[in-house]
């Protein structure tokens, strides 16, 4: 019966296991602590009936905002551009080709 429901899957085999050990203990209600708490479990159980109707989707994971990182600007050290807050400066005619940074404003 249960083969001919699920038609469109593929069986593979059947895995048979048994159970090594078990416990029975007795495990006391603690009445004092379910008293207090039966009004959380309340509130909790009235938000799920609540959003079963209206949604969840504000609590599922919030997507990452991919942040565009600046590339750095190559600009000709003989430029006398005023403007040079927060770029790197890079004069590409000097072997050394050293970058200096404006961190005054960072």
């Amino acid at each position: 019966e249960i083969m001919s429901k699920n038609i469109d899957l593929t069986w593979i085999k059947d895995i048979h296991w048994w159970l090594d050990e078990y416990s029975n203990v007795l495990v006391l209600r603690n009445k004092l602590w379910f008293e207090s708490a039966i009004s959380k479990i309340k509130e909790v159980w009235t938000i799920i009936e609540k959003e079963r109707v209206t949604g969840h989707q504000h609590r599922l994971p919030k997507k990452k905002v991919v942040r565009v990182s600046r590339s750095n600007s190559i600009v000709d050290a003989t430029n006398n551009d005023t403007n040079t807050d927060n770029i790197c400066l890079i004069n590409i005619d000097t072997p050394t080709n050293t970058c200096l940074i404006n961190v005054d404003n960072l």
